[in-house]
């Protein structure tokens, strides 16, 4: 199942030499399909979801920013969301309620997504605690 690719918007100031809102590194890269390092929260984030036994401590918004960071052509839709990376890798997200926080399940499903698309805590240079 392919999505579409994200329709960035069009703005008139761009036309006029000024930069748009969407200017920035990150959002160039992400244009570009290249990943950004991510920083020590999503670090945070990426060892609670390799870790074993499966933590249950794992928040919605945190998953999402950090599939962002990794270069992931994140689809917000009402109940979830839709995370594809370059090589065809996709993983469908319900968004968890009432609460914030994934299941153990779906957090199994986000490790094997990751996996799949070589995202580890080792590539990625975190310091996961024991």
């Amino acid at each position: 199942m392919q999505f579409p690719p994200i329709k960035w918007p069009t703005d008139a100031r761009r036309k006029s030499g000024q930069p748009s809102a969407l200017t920035g590194q990150k959002q160039a890269n992400q244009r570009r399909g290249w990943a950004m390092a991510i920083n020590s929260n999503q670090c945070k984030i990426l060892c609670e979801i390799f870790r074993q036994p499966t933590s249950s401590k794992v928040e919605w918004a945190g998953v999402v920013a950090l599939l962002n960071a990794l270069g992931s052509d994140v689809q917000t839709k009402k109940s979830g969301i839709s995370s594809a990376f370059p090589d065809g890798n996709i993983w469908t997200g319900h968004k968890p309620h009432p609460g914030s926080v994934l299941s153990e399940g779906a957090v199994d499903a986000l490790r094997i997504h990751l996996l799949k698309a070589g995202e580890t805590p080792n590539k990625n240079s975190c310091r996961c605690k024991k």
